[in-house]
């Protein structure tokens, strides 16, 4: 399968990069509630 033109591949790594920032959103919310919990 060849890439039809640049266009489509970077909308699927914008699409990545933005899946990854939430997901590393996500962890960090959850890991800082997880240390707040241990030190209270």
């Amino acid at each position: 399968m060849a890439w039809g033109g640049g266009a489509i591949h970077w909308d699927i790594v914008k699409l990545f990069m933005q899946c990854e920032i939430l997901l590393y959103r996500l962890c960090f919310r959850y890991f800082r509630a997880i240390l707040k919990g241990a030190f209270l």
